[in-house]
């Protein structure tokens, strides 16, 4: 098993998830009182991959009641691709991470899942509604393989229904990450839009205490 040196914030290779961190709101500060009042509590064990390549990055983690967040991004040409749902139920995850002595493993995992998300002309500003196709693989990551334990507060805000939700997760559990080990390919309404290999990868297994607060 390896040891629990590192946790996903103290390691800036393992914390590919913080792509993601734009999507922060700036009033964190009233969380904790918020999620007093009628708050949501949930308990599951589930898993998570990341993908960051040159051009794209995409993420996907199960929520644990049959759901996942699938989130991606994507520049080529004069075209940027995004979407992101929070409750997808069109995903597919598969990881396996196998700990070893003395910090040695590996992890390796692949993962698909589809969002409603906007295509932008970065020429012209004009944003088209679409629907992005991620896929992403994993394959012996072992650049770093340990245990974790995260405690987190965050506000998140849909640019779409302006809908904030604030989080109080505590996640534990194991991580493999890799420098050169990822690969992603994004589709847009069906047709291939970009696809990279040798990218930054992650995998998790992991249970989560969540508490949830709509606003």
């Amino acid at each position: 098993m390896a040891k629990a040196k590192k946790t996903d914030k103290q390691s800036g290779k393992a914390e590919l998830a913080l792509l993601i961190a734009v999507a922060l709101a700036a009033g964190a500060a009233g969380v904790l009182s918020e999620l007093h009042a009628n708050t949501t509590v949930t308990n599951n064990s589930a898993k998570s991959m990341q993908v960051s390549a040159t051009s794209a990055t995409g993420w996907i983690s199960e929520n644990g009641d049959g759901t996942a967040l699938v989130w991606t991004s994507s520049s080529k040409g004069n075209q940027f691709a995004s979407a992101v749902d929070w409750a997808s139920t069109s995903y597919s995850l598969s990881v396996d991470i196998r700990p070893g002595a003395s910090g040695k493993g590996a992890g390796s995992g692949t993962g698909s899942g589809t969002a409603n998300g906007v295509l932008i002309d970065l020429n012209t500003g004009d944003e088209t509604p679409v629907r992005i196709g991620l896929s992403l693989a994993v394959a012996n990551a072992s650049d770093e393989v340990f245990a974790f334990n995260n405690h987190t507060i965050d506000v998140f805000t849909d640019p779409v229904s302006g809908q904030s939700s604030a989080f109080r997760v505590v996640e534990a559990g194991n991580a493999a990450w890799g420098g050169q080990v990822g690969s992603i390919s994004v589709s847009v309404d069906g047709s291939p839009f970009d696809s990279e290999a040798g990218g930054g990868g992650q995998v998790r297994t992991f249970t989560s205490r969540s508490v949830v607060k709509l606003k």
